[in-house]
């Protein structure tokens, strides 16, 4: 069976840090609320953005069916 090294570094790296919050997914997500709010972290938020040449926000496009759907 093939082995990749970088997805065995993330599995070692999940495992750790699962390990470090007692496998407790309230502790992981309290972790994470704090990381977030660290002071210098930067948020995108990715619900308004624009795609394409037109304009259109992400998810206008997304739910919008194109004309060419109906058409099959």
């Amino acid at each position: 069976m093939y082995r990749d090294e970088i997805i065995e570094e993330v599995w070692k790296n999940r495992d750790a840090y699962t390990s470090k919050h007692h496998h407790n997914l309230a502790e992981m997500v309290a972790d994470l609320k704090v990381r977030q709010e660290r002071a210098g972290c930067k948020l995108v938020d990715r619900r308004n953005r624009t795609i394409g040449c037109k304009g259109q926000t992400a998810r206008r496009f997304f739910n919008d069916p194109s004309p060419h759907m109906s058409e099959r």
